[in-house]
Formats: structure tokens, C-alpha cells, sequence
């Protein structure tokens, strides 16, 4: 092996290695997503420059996006409810996110020095081990995650694997995708494991995600312009409606729709309570909001408690669009529909029919995960989703194959 092919894979070990380790790793310890794109983006900067002597390639679109949450957030403060809990997350924002516009160009810049298939087949063997983990964990009472936490005895639930099945479903799409365009024989082997983990697992988010990705990716049309336009369409009126809508839902659905079995263990009437709460919360401040991560704050959780009996705050509010109201108004609903429009435009643009499926098909299902779990600023959450763009910057066609 020469020395320049030697270089070659150190540099693809440097950059790649924490995309294959993710899936593995977010089972037992998902906050470490959260540092997996920050050592990809330094190890694989470094080693672009200092070995393969190349210019780093630095893109404009991640940087007027990312800058922009930085920026939103930092100026939330100055008309937060709780600017110390702002400031805060703002911080961590402006600390976290430079490092993963530099993972966004450091892959940009990796085009000539990538081995894809080899590099996608071990992001899904990593996925596959993930999911057996999960499996093995779920079927012995959570036996290795008690034995790492020294939690013998204790009471646990079977939602602390939620996370690693949401991480090991969004990392193994794009590359089961991939093969089933070049090696359908891959594909499926890839989509057993995960198969069967989401038959096991308590996370709906996981299973709808995963439902969701594989329809949309199989029986949308991709071809019919309209239907972009129609999506986006729809898109901005679910954000700007969504508070009326949530509302009105509570109010006549959740009673009688939360005792049917699958969306009681959706927590379906929990979740409206909450959007309820935060809609009405909203349009206290409907203009500019209550600032980042209000709802770690606010201590008067009064949407009468029929679900949520006992808590007098709510965390996370279960959904990007309420959180988005709830922290930055009309404002920052008008930016994220502005926002969904010009990555959708993108999309659209891209020349290889393929990447546009795999692209589009992603972003939705990030979309959708978001629209019903976790809040929005968790750090593993926004790792997970740097490292699914890392993988489909991997996945897609380039002249530099």
C-alpha cells in the first residue's frame, strides 16, 4: 500500500469512524451524539489539511442557517422570561454549533478521499449491532443497561432505549436507501435488524419515522413539481395553524380518542394537553415569544391537569412548531417557514434523481420525529441530526465517487 493511499485512510478513518461508532454508542450513552460530529469535524479537519494538504470547502447555505438559530437565540434574551435559562441555552448554541458547520464543510470538502460503500455498509453493521443491543436489552429486563449503570434492583422502563431507536433508525435510512439503488440484497439485510427492533421497542417515534421513511421514499412521486409546492403550501399553513388546531383538538378530542390503545401509549392526550398550554402560553407574546427554552422555565402549567396530573412544568413541549411559537413568536415561525421553503427549493435542485429522494425523504422524517418528541436544543438531538446530514453527504452521487 502506498503512502498516499495510506494517508487516504487515515483521513476517511478520521472523518468517518465517528458516523459508524454513532448508532452503537447511542444505545446505552445517546448523549455522546452530541460530541461525535464535534470530533469528526476536528480529527477530519486537521487531517484534510495537514495530510491531504486541500483547501477546506466552506458552504454557504449551513452557514446563514446555523448562524441564524445562533443569532435568534442570542437575541431572545434580551425579551426572555427567564434570560438566565436563555442565556444559557444560547451559549451552548454559539459554543456547539460553529463545530458542526465546520463537521457540514469538512464533508463537504471529503468528496475525493471517500470509499462509500465500504463506509455505509459499517455505518449499518453499526446499526444492526445497535439494534440486537436493544433487542437483547428490551427481551432481559434491561439487563445490560442496569449492569453499565450498576442499577441492579431499580425500577426502570423500557422508553430508556427511545433514544438509541430513534438515533439507529434516522443513521440507518439513507444507507439502506443507497443499496437499495446499488445492492438490494444489502438493503435488506440492513432493514432486518432495524426491522426488528422497532417490533420490540416502546418509541412510536421511532416506528412512525421508520413506517413513514420507507413508504414515502417508495410511493411518493418525485417527479410532479406541483406536489413540492403543494408541500410547502401545506407546511407553512400546519406552522402558522397549529396553535388553533392543538386547542381545539384538546378540547374535543382528547377525552374521548386518549382510551383507544395506540394512542394512549402515544400519550396522545398528554401531548395535546401540552400543546394546548403552550399555544395559549404563546400568544401572551405572540409577536417575538418567551424566549429560548421558556418551557424550562415557566412553572404554571395550568391546562387543567387531566394528563398531566402533578406537574407544574412541561420541559419539552413535543413539538418543534409549538416550541418554535412558544420561544420566538410569529417571527420565528415566519423564519423556520422561510427556512423549510429555501431547504425544500435545495432539494428540488439537486441533479441526481436519487439524491433528491434520499434528501427529501430524510429531511421529512426528521421533520416528523421533531413534531413529536423531545425538545428541539437538546445536544444529542442536534448531533443526531449533524450526523444523518454527514451520512447523506456521504450516500449521495458526486463526480468524485
Amino acid at each position: 500500500m502506498g503512502e498516499q493511499q495510506k494517508h487516504q485512510n487515515l483521513i476517511n478513518i478520521l472523518i468517518f469512524g465517528p458516523l459508524v461508532l454513532a448508532p452503537a454508542i447511542a444505545v446505552e450513552f445517546p448523549r455522546f451524539l452530541a460530541y461525535l460530529p464535534v470530533i469528526s469535524a476536528i480529527l477530519g479537519a486537521g487531517a484534510l489539511t495537514l495530510l491531504a494538504k486541500q483547501k477546506i470547502t466552506w458552504p454557504v447555505a449551513p452557514a446563514i442557517m446555523l448562524g441564524g438559530v445562533v443569532a435568534l437565540a442570542s437575541l431572545s434574551v434580551l425579551w426572555a422570561f427567564a434570560p438566565d435559562v436563555a442565556g444559557d441555552r444560547a451559549g451552548k448554541l454559539a459554543t456547539m454549533l460553529p463545530f458542526y458547520y465546520l463537521f457540514a464543510a469538512v464533508f463537504c470538502s471529503a468528496g475525493m478521499l471517500r470509499n462509500k460503500d465500504v463506509w455505509l455498509k459499517a455505518i449499518l453493521i453499526s446499526c444492526a449491532i445497535g439494534s440486537l443491543i436493544i433487542c437483547i436489552d428490551i427481551r432481559t429486563d434491561l439487563s445490560i443497561y442496569r449492569w453499565i449503570r450498576d442499577l441492579e434492583g431499580a425500577r426502570l422502563n423500557d422508553s430508556v432505549m427511545n433514544r438509541g431507536a430513534v438515533t439507529i433508525v434516522m443513521l440507518s435510512l439513507l444507507p439502506i436507501f443507497y443499496f437499495w439503488k446499488e445492492n438490494r440484497k444489502i438493503a435488506i439485510a440492513a432493514f432486518l435488524p432495524v426491522f426488528l427492533m422497532t417490533t420490540q421497542i416502546e418509541s412510536q417515534t421511532a416506528q412512525l419515522a421508520f413506517i413513514f421513511a420507507l413508504l414515502f421514499y417508495c410511493l411518493f412521486p418525485f417527479k410532479q413539481n406541483w406536489l413540492w409546492a403543494l408541500g410547502f403550501v401545506a407546511f407553512a399553513a400546519y406552522a402558522l395553524g397549529k396553535p388553533f388546531a392543538a386547542t381545539w383538538a384538546y378540547n374535543h378530542l382528547a377525552l374521548d380518542y386518549n382510551n383507544l390503545a395506540f394512542l394512549k401509549q402515544a400519550y396522545f392526550g398528554a401531548r395535546l394537553e401540552i400543546w394546548d398550554y403552550v399555544g395559549r402560553y404563546a400568544f401572551q407574546s405572540p409577536l417575538l415569544g418567551h424566549g429560548i427554552e421558556v418551557t424550562r422555565a415557566v412553572t404554571d402549567f395550568d391546562s387543567g391537569e387531566v394528563f398531566n396530573v402533578g406537574y407544574t412544568t412541561i420541559l419539552h413541549p413535543h413539538s418543534f412548531i409549538m416550541q418554535i411559537w412558544i420561544e420566538f413568536g410569529l417571527v420565528g415561525i415566519s423564519l423556520a417557514i422561510a427556512a423549510f421553503g429555501a431547504i425544500l427549493k435545495s432539494i428540488h435542485g439537486l441533479p441526481d434523481e436519487h439524491d433528491r429522494k434520499m434528501a427529501l425523504t430524510i429531511f421529512l422524517s426528521s421533520l416528523l420525529v421533531t413534531s413529536f418528541s423531545y425538545g428541539l436544543w437538546q445536544s444529542w438531538f442536534l448531533g443526531m441530526f449533524c450526523l444523518a446530514s454527514g451520512i447523506y453527504m456521504l450516500a449521495r452521487s458526486t463526480k468524485n465517487n
